[in-house]
């Protein structure tokens, strides 16, 4: 059997490799800095898997590629970190545990490869390798197919406000009574945004008001495409909800727009105009239906007459 083994060179890596020589197979070892082989059923290939490079095309003709380099999760999570503002946060997610998940299946073609998931334990490490407080861990099972559990509440709306506004208060009230917490105020913004979330997937989520065409066009009703299908539609419904809600808040600042004028907080360019500025310009670029909103339109024109603005906001990049 032709093997191509990544991480050759390391302790793990070369123990296998040795192995499968031995047993008399013939493997391509990947390395960064290859010697010269001296036996001849083993040949090493120079590269390095996060670049592309003459060792992609090495692994044609192999029938399996044990694949042992070690996890880029630690600098992965250091790089993020590097690059983030004094006080800013960082929302990581990866799978974690310890099963190897098994499929013989891939893009529709057969295949033979063993997922390993990140140790839990190596996730805490790499974040704090990096340097990052851990505020808040969330840990969730597997989401089967298109399905997103315990989307409904159990409660109403008006009861699970009352409940989310019962806590708020207790955390505002903490947040009042002592320093600064970025902690209790992250749970704060958490809350809201988890409650708003969950108001609004249901709606979207709901594919049973789709036409027969639209259902017939995904496939959602056919046993092979249907999962997939189903994924694809919830992921145009999610875009569509999307841009009404950006076109939503676009409406809003026409509004504010009309009633002073030139800029955002009156004839005088603010700080305010920076930040919305650049939005609108994204509102602008981004391909989507987007409503007539003359004021935001008169606004955006305004601003393009600054030389600042055609550099660093309407430069054709979204």
């Amino acid at each position: 059997m032709k093997l191509f083994i990544t991480g050759a060179g390391g302790f793990l890596g070369s123990a296998v490799r040795d192995c499968a020589v031995a047993r008399g197979h013939e493997v391509s070892a990947l390395v960064r800095k290859p010697t010269a082989s001296d036996h001849p059923n083993l040949t090493y290939v120079d590269g390095d898997l996060r670049a592309p490079g003459a060792w992609t095309e090495a692994l044609a003709g192999h029938d399996a590629v044990i694949h042992l380099a070690e996890s880029e999760l630690a600098s992965a999570v250091a790089g993020l970190a590097r690059v983030l503002r004094p006080g800013g946060w960082l929302a990581l997610a990866t799978h974690v545990g310890d099963a190897v998940h098994h499929v013989e299946e891939f893009l529709g073609e057969p295949v033979q490869l063993d997922f390993v998931l990140h140790d839990a334990v190596a996730v805490r490490e790499a974040v704090a390798a990096a340097g990052l407080e851990v505020v808040e861990w969330y840990v969730r099972g597997p989401i089967a197919g298109a399905e997103v559990p315990n989307l409904k509440p159990k409660l109403s709306q008006e009861k699970q406000r009352a409940e989310l506004d019962l806590i708020q208060t207790f955390n505002r009230a903490k947040l009042e009574q002592e320093t600064y917490d970025p902690q209790v105020e992250g749970l704060i913004k958490t809350y809201e945004l988890g409650y708003r979330m969950q108001s609004e997937m249901p709606a979207v989520m709901d594919l049973d008001k789709e036409t027969p065409a639209t259902r017939s066009l995904y496939g959602i009703d056919e046993e092979v495409t249907g999962d997939f299908g189903r994924k694809c539609l919830l992921a145009r419904r999610m875009i569509e909800a999307g841009v009404r809600n950006w076109n939503r808040h676009m409406a809003m600042l026409d509004r504010q727009l009309a009633l002073t004028g030139a800029f955002v907080l009156g004839d005088q360019f603010t700080l305010a105009d920076i930040v919305l500025g650049l939005a609108t310009n994204r509102w602008f670029m981004t391909p989507m239906e987007r409503p007539p909103l003359a004021a935001v339109s008169a606004y955006y024109e305004r601003l393009s007459q600054r030389p600042a603005y055609l550099r660093h906001g309407r430069n054709g990049v979204p």
